[in-house]
């Protein structure tokens, strides 16, 4: 998880820079769903896929902004497809942050 369990309540950002590292020759995508809690109520987020077929193929989509409660853990997923399985690679960085209380 992004956070552990141990954050405090607030409003938080997560913003994601990925790009592909080895191409898959075809046609492939990797896409970022992000998980917390709010009002006891687990709530998910996904990011725009990343396709494209190029090394030169980044993402650095909008910031997600989400209201999360005090001792939650807050995820991330990434589901992947690539026509040659397991061809294409990719680079993932994800930062968080507490924008408010």
């Amino acid at each position: 998880d992004l956070a552990g369990a141990s954050i405090a309540r607030g409003l938080y950002e997560v913003r994601a820079y990925q790009r592909i590292t080895v191409a898959d020759g075809v046609s492939s995508s990797a896409q970022i769903t992000i998980g917390w809690t709010e009002g006891g109520v687990l709530q998910s987020e996904t990011f725009t896929a990343l396709t494209g077929d190029t090394t030169t193929t980044v993402l650095t989509g909008p910031a997600k902004t989400f209201r999360a409660d005090a001792s939650t853990p807050i995820t991330y997923a990434v589901s992947y497809a690539s026509n040659t399985p397991g061809q294409m690679h990719f680079s993932l960085d994800l930062t968080l942050s507490r924008v408010a209380a």
